[in-house]
């Protein structure tokens, strides 16, 4: 936690920097984070993303749900050569954002997409076939926030344990519960796929506000 709390200086320039290019968007306003802040959000996944990727360099991303690309420029900022990586984004662009748009901020924020690779569509319906279509292919860092559904996230889940190599990071972010009661409250999906799916997993829950969940498979 100690070493989280100075990357919120880090987040903030991200989310400045991206203000400019995507005016409206209520994501970017710095005045959410102040409030994160006011209520008690410590740590959140976005800065467990800053942290992780100071001290390791993944190759092999696979990012499940991206919006507008955030979380991208949030591991990729630091990362001595993108270039290099194999990303895979998921993502059926309902809400907001569109690959153009996401390489418009990653290129905004100096970061070279050479290694990025767009997919619009289902993840519940994608990742297994390009699964089936790359049989050979792990992840060294798998990001879950797509559909906040308990279905559609425990079948994502499911589907991106098994492509996890060893030693690799997941994420499941929006894990819940937030502060005012609402949001999403997805602990129980997660504790269910872990046990029935994931028993090699080293897992953590950070039960902050929106918390989010954390597995490492053993190297």
């Amino acid at each position: 936690m100690e070493e989280l709390t100075p990357l919120w200086m880090i987040l903030m320039s991200h989310q400045r920097a991206l203000a400019v290019a995507n005016p409206g968007d209520h994501y970017y306003e710095t005045t959410t984070l102040f409030g994160n802040l006011s209520r008690g959000r410590i740590v959140q996944k976005n800065l467990f993303e800053i942290w992780l990727f100071l001290r390791c360099y993944p190759r092999m991303i696979l990012e499940i749900g991206t919006r507008t690309g955030v979380s991208l420029v949030n591991k990729l900022a630091f990362h001595p050569n993108a270039a290099a990586c194999l990303i895979l984004s998921v993502d059926l662009y309902v809400e907001q954002g569109s690959p153009d748009l996401v390489e418009r901020n990653l290129r905004q924020m100096g970061i070279d997409t050479s290694g990025v690779c767009y997919v619009r569509g289902d993840s519940r319906e994608v990742v297994p076939a390009l699964s089936q279509a790359m049989p050979e292919v792990r992840y060294e860092y798998i990001l879950v926030d797509g559909s906040h559904k308990a279905d559609d996230a425990r079948i994502d889940l499911i589907n991106a344990i098994p492509l996890l190599a060893p030693g690799g990071i997941l994420v499941f972010d929006d894990a819940g519960p937030a502060e005012d009661g609402g949001g999403y409250n997805l602990i129980t999906v997660w504790d269910e796929v872990i046990a029935s799916h994931g028993t090699d997993l080293e897992t953590h829950h950070y039960d902050v506000p929106y918390g989010f969940c954390v597995g490492r498979r053993a190297g």
